[in-house]
């Protein structure tokens, strides 16, 4: 028979959390262990709750082009379904955008960008022709990369 009750253990002394931290410290987990833990989570649910604080820690976040070209190099051939669009978008006026680059967008990107622009007083274009805008830009990069070689002409189209 097992016993009962409530087990309460002392408090570690800072010592021994700096000698169990230091022993940890650096130690990687097993292919087995990684598996294991993808496989534990794979169809837990999220509440509500849980997905609202998710999308509040991560609105307004920033990502370097230079990270958003590591990710994607690291995410080729892992997802079946279709990644968003990207357009060119150059930022040519330093007056409206402060820089003079050509900067990669989606399209709800590039809708946000021409909203605050808008706010602002910086942009004229009707968010009716945004649309038509962003998928011509998006055609246009698609050919251009197509008659470069990096895409298949087939997939020039939308």
């Amino acid at each position: 028979m097992m016993p009962t009750g409530v087990y309460i253990r002392k408090p570690m002394s800072e010592e021994q959390k700096r000698k169990i931290g230091t022993a940890l410290r650096g130690r990687q987990h097993t292919e087995q262990s990684k598996k294991n833990m993808s496989e534990g989570r794979k169809g837990m649910v999220l509440s509500e709750e849980h997905k609202k604080h998710v999308g509040e820690a991560t609105k307004g976040r920033v990502v370097s082009m230079e990270t958003r070209k590591m990710q994607s190099e690291s995410n080729k051939g892992k997802h079946s379904q279709k990644m968003p669009e990207l357009l060119y978008h150059h930022t040519k006026y330093k007056e409206i955008h402060g820089v003079d680059e050509v900067v990669l967008l989606t399209h709800s990107e590039h809708r946000r960008l021409h909203n605050r622009l808008r706010r602002e007083g910086k942009c004229n274009i009707p968010p009716s022709k945004l649309l038509k805008i962003s998928s011509a830009a998006v055609r246009r990069r698609r050919a251009k990369e197509c008659k470069s070689g990096m895409l298949p002409l087939e997939k020039v189209m939308l």
